[in-house]
């Protein structure tokens, strides 16, 4: 009964280490599902940035567009008015 008792607590560390050493044989290929789904994530990213960054370009340019006209139109009523008050 002794025996019986010895050899079980042997296997309880030998079934751990078997254990460990299936999580060792598996992990790198979650590692590479974690890649492909972080690399699709970047590609995603990615395009989403770009997205983002055209939306911002064209808003900034439109921005500056009309401020060109407000810039231009003040010019403009700012000599009309010194020309009338010049007669």
């Amino acid at each position: 009964m002794a025996t019986i008792a010895v050899l079980h607590q042997l296997h309880l560390p030998i079934d751990k280490l078997k254990l460990k050493d299936v999580d060792i044989v598996y992990s790198p290929s979650n590692h590479v599902t974690y890649m492909r789904i972080l690399d699709h994530t970047a590609r995603v990213n990615i395009s989403v940035v770009a997205n983002e960054s055209s939306i911002v370009r064209d808003f900034v340019t439109r921005s500056h567009d009309r401020f060109g006209d407000t810039t231009r139109d003040t010019l403009w009523l700012n000599m009309t008015i010194q020309s009338q008050s010049e007669i």
